[in-house]
């Protein structure tokens, strides 16, 4: 099933970094739940408590999950991430999953951060990135994505 079989909802960033967490914790089992884990930290900004920063334990080939969520400013900007820290032996890239709503704007970021040279590692790039190539065609075909504008 394609992106663009989809039906047309509302894009949930927080929705969206906390499912993500779950699933690692809850049904791939890859995630610590011991006292020290999460590590938590609240962000302060101007003496006010704007998000949190959390840390946890992985096992297997993720090591670390850091997550953070804040919402500062007016307009309001509301901001999660996830990056899942594999084990440095392991040829599986680091996971980055970054969602920003300001205004009526939601902006999601995701990327995978290789562990090899992918100019000199064309196996790696084929075992890693290619398979995506048919979403990342989904995605560049559904009205409710575009791509990010650089400058």
């Amino acid at each position: 099933m394609g992106v663009t079989s989809l039906s047309q909802r509302k894009l949930d960033p927080e929705g969206i970094a906390t499912k993500v967490v779950v699933r690692l914790i809850e049904e791939l089992a890859c995630v610590s739940i011991t006292p020290d884990s999460p590590a938590w930290q609240d962000l302060i900004a101007q003496g006010k408590r704007v998000g949190e920063l959390r840390v946890y334990r992985g096992r297997g080939r993720v090591q670390r999950i850091v997550c953070t969520s804040f919402s500062v400013g007016s307009p309001a900007v509301d901001s999660q991430s996830v990056i899942v820290l594999t084990e440095p032996s392991s040829p599986v890239p680091h996971l980055v999953l970054d969602s920003m709503h300001i205004g009526p704007r939601v902006s999601l970021h995701l990327d995978l951060l290789p562990k090899r040279d992918l100019g000199v590692s064309l196996s790696y790039l084929d075992r890693c990135y290619v398979p995506l190539s048919e979403v990342r065609g989904d995605l560049d075909a559904d009205a409710r994505f575009s791509a990010a504008q650089l400058s």
